[in-house]
C-alpha cells in the first residue's frame, strides 16, 4: 500500500484522469473540480466549487458537468483503481454520501 501526500494524491490522481477528458480546458476543470471537493469549504456546490477555481461564476463547473464530453464512468473506474492502489482493497469501504452519513459497503 502506497502512501502520498495530499497535494501529490491530486496531482496524480489529475494526471491519471486528463485522458477521459478530450480537450485540455475540460482537463484543467476537472482537477479544480477535484481540488474544490477536497478543498476545505463547507458546501460543495457550483458557486463554491468555481470560487475554489477562481472563477467569478459557475458556468465552468456546469459545462464540465453537463455539457463537456467524458466517460463518467470511465472516471469513476479510474478512481476505483486509484483508491484500491492507495489504500489497500478492504473488504468494507465507507462511502459518504450527500447527507454526510457514513455508509458501510460491504463487497
Amino acid at each position: 500500500m502506497a502512501t502520498i501526500g495530499a497535494a501529490d494524491g491530486l496531482e496524480s490522481l489529475a494526471e491519471r484522469i486528463k485522458g477521459r477528458f478530450p480537450h485540455s480546458e475540460s482537463q484543467q476543470r476537472a482537477t479544480a473540480y477535484l481540488r474544490g471537493l477536497v478543498s476545505p469549504i463547507e458546501r460543495k456546490n457550483g458557486w463554491q466549487l468555481a470560487e475554489v477555481a477562481g472563477d467569478r461564476k459557475p458556468y465552468g463547473v456546469q459545462h464540465l458537468l453537463g455539457r463537456a464530453q467524458w466517460s463518467a464512468d470511465e472516471v469513476r473506474d479510474d478512481l476505483r483503481s486509484y483508491i484500491i492502489e492507495h489504500l489497500g482493497d478492504v473488504c468494507i469501504t465507507e462511502i459518504i454520501c450527500n447527507c454526510s452519513t457514513i455508509v458501510p459497503v460491504i463487497k
